[in-house]
């Protein structure tokens, strides 16, 4: 048993009317919520649940020898994702998850596709819009073409529609979804395919699992290769996921890729990597996430049943490897 849990999240009722431009998709949802709490409940003497990081702030200094978990997200900042751990390291607080430094590069996917590329991890051919006049290089990407914004996460800026056939379409959504976001957007080539993560958990000398999770629709209506997966799927729920483990028909030599970016990071702790797998067989990373979705239904959670964990067990494991880091 943990002494004292520190449970920080943002809360939402559901997401069954999210837009793409509706800006709390990454907010905790109440079933979801209700979840995590029980079973932190269950392997805590005391959980105590903040709605922010200015909540945690304000009654840090009760929590010295406590541990925090958030699965909080925030709205409209680059550098939301930062703060939690942030405030951590600056009062000496263990934590699960990544550090700021990891947190920062992996919101931002322009940044997080260099590193892929020093590690050897493909990535799409993209650009990045940070100004009126870099609309005229969406011309020279091979189409179909994604566009998104480059700091979002959780579908935000992301549905069916961000998915495009030309160049004159693309370059205007582009340009609507700098001036709505007023942030750089992102264009990058669609790549047709499985859509896979790779979850990697473990600490700075140890990965414990690593695994490759497939996801299908139960639908014969759409094909996930032909499509992207955006809000529609992840936040309405039009399609049944389902989540199996492909790890033993993986190249070992991406896996190794992958886990030297995994230590690259120093502290991640668990870290989803989600991409397209071609019709080659060639992995092209689109995100990097530390801020993992810790669902009954989630990939993260299906990579540890994998390896014989409950949920219970799985939520033990995350808060153990936090407090031994070597």
């Amino acid at each position: 048993m943990f002494d004292r849990i520190v449970f920080v999240s943002d809360l939402v009722e559901d997401h069954q009317n999210a837009s793409r431009e509706s800006l709390n998709l990454e907010f905790t949802e109440i079933e979801y919520y209700e979840d995590v709490y029980e079973v932190l409940s269950k392997i805590a003497n005391e959980v105590i649940h903040y709605e922010s990081p200015k909540l945690l702030l304000e009654n840090i200094q009760t929590h010295k020898d406590d541990i925090v978990l958030s699965i909080w997200s925030g709205i409209s900042s680059r550098n939301r994702r930062a703060l939690i751990p942030s405030i951590c390291e600056a009062y000496n607080i263990k934590y699960v998850g990544a550090d700021t430094y990891t947190s920062i590069v992996c919101q931002d996917k322009s940044l997080s596709h260099q590193f892929c590329k020093k590690y050897g991890v493909n990535v799409p051919d993209h650009i990045i819009i940070e100004k009126e006049s870099d609309l005229m290089q969406i011309k020279y990407l091979d189409l179909p073409l994604v566009v998104k914004p480059n700091f979002e996460g959780g579908s935000i800026g992301i549905s069916q529609s961000n998915l495009v056939t030309n160049h004159d379409e693309a370059i205007d959504l582009a340009r609507n979804l700098f001036l709505y976001f007023k942030d750089s957007i992102i264009v990058e080539k669609f790549i047709r395919g499985d859509e896979v993560s790779f979850i990697l958990f473990g600490n700075r000398t140890k990965i414990k699992i690593a695994e490759c999770i497939k996801l299908e629709l139960e639908t014969k209506e759409k094909d996930i290769k032909d499509i992207l997966y955006g809000l529609e799927i992840k936040k309405r729920g039009i399609y049944n996921e389902i989540n199996s483990c492909i790890t033993e028909s993986i190249d070992k030599n991406l896996i190794k890729k992958l886990e030297k970016l995994f230590f690259s990071f120093y502290k991640a702790d668990i870290i989803r990597i989600d991409g397209r797998m071609d019709e080659n067989n060639n992995f092209y990373c689109i995100e990097l996430s530390p801020d993992v979705y810790l669902g009954k239904l989630s990939s993260i959670y299906k990579a540890f049943e994998y390896n014989g964990y409950s949920y219970k067990e799985m939520f033990v494991n995350l808060l153990q490897n936090s407090l031994n880091e070597d």
